[in-house]
């Protein structure tokens, strides 16, 4: 990470073999570049090239977005159409809901989709792609553990996929007052090994994404709120506490708790589970983080029923900011 000058200007020095993108942290004061409502905030670097020159157009705000509206939601997990009605539950339940609420909302709305957006079919990312994109906003998308390739050598392998379709795994953004990180905490294994163990990984971060947080984090004031979004919770999940069992848990739960207050969204346990440390006693572990996990968003896995695995009906999260306030109530699918 670097910062520009006043025109603009900036250098980075990188082993060119080891990287697939330029990218920028938009600032709050300019419009999130998008196409198909995919975020364009990258410039991808071809291969063999010793040099890039990757330049960033933003547009200035027309609307502020002190005042913004997110509508967040965990693991759609998509098979193709015809295998389980996961990609048909997508289409005609989640997404026309998500674009009524999406029409009553009047400030800047953004989605949030906190991976799992497939499973395991890398040629289902255009399906996805294209409902999501119906809702009619910019969607930050996550990395899950079922959107890496599951039967790759290596975690940078097992990432390609979702880069091509989808860009960068690890990035942040601006939006008002908040300053937003979209983390890949899922690190996979050597999957070619043994074919009973397709698919193994473990919750963390690599030393890469490690690396980019801390440097991302250096550009970020002390006193900011900081939304944490990745697939897998970074803090309380209902059975473990990960900052203490996960890759680079304490490390990164130690930077992160120097910030005013951090909102660390996640999914992949697939129940609704809301938790924040202030209410511990005696001594809250982390007094200024509030950890939130969203279920299924196309309901109890596999069998697309009314409900999320722990009874809840399925749904998600409509997120309001306000400044640095941030409140947030459950919306279920066709009710109010």
């Amino acid at each position: 990470c670097t910062q520009t000058d006043a025109d603009g200007r900036y250098a980075l020095t990188s082993d060119l073999e080891l990287r697939r993108f330029v990218f920028v942290s938009v600032p709050a004061e300019y419009e999130i570049p998008a196409r198909h409502g995919c975020p364009q905030f990258f410039r991808r670097i071809d291969r063999f090239q010793k040099e890039v020159k990757a330049d960033f157009v933003l547009e200035p705000r027309l609307v502020p977005a002190v005042h913004h509206t997110l509508l967040v939601q965990g693991d759609p997990q998509i098979k193709n159409y015809g295998v389980d009605g996961s990609a048909e539950a997508y289409r005609s339940v989640v997404i026309p809901d998500m674009i009524r609420m999406r029409s009553t909302i009047t400030t800047p709305c953004y989605g949030i989709n906190l991976g799992d957006l497939v499973y395991n079919d890398m040629n289902v990312y255009n399906a996805y792609i294209d409902n999501t994109g119906r809702v009619n906003t910019t969607t930050f998308n996550v990395i899950g553990n079922h959107d890496h390739v599951q039967n790759a050598a290596t975690d940078r392998e097992a990432v390609k996929k979702f880069e091509e379709y989808l860009g960068p795994t690890c990035y942040s953004v601006e939006l008002g007052e908040l300053h937003f990180i979209f983390l890949d905490n899922i690190v996979m294994k050597n999957n070619t090994l043994d074919p009973n163990n397709v698919g193994a990984y473990s919750d963390g971060l690599s030393d890469e994404a490690y690396s980019w947080l801390c440097n991302d984090l250096k550009y970020v004031d002390k006193d900011r709120t900081v939304m944490l979004c990745a697939h897998s919770s970074m803090f309380r999940k209902p059975d473990s506490e990960p900052a203490d069992r996960d890759r680079h848990g304490p490390d990164y739960a130690s930077r992160l708790a120097q910030y005013r207050c951090v909102h660390s969204w996640a999914g992949h346990s697939h129940i609704n589970f809301n938790y924040a440390y202030s209410a511990e006693e005696p001594a809250p572990k982390f007094p200024n983080v509030e950890s939130h996990i969203l279920a299924r968003s196309t309901g109890a896995l596999w069998l697309n029923e009314s409900m999320s695995s722990d009874g809840t009906p399925r749904g998600y999260m409509v997120v309001e900011v306000d400044g640095e306030a941030v409140s947030w109530y459950y919306k279920p699918y066709s009710y109010e």
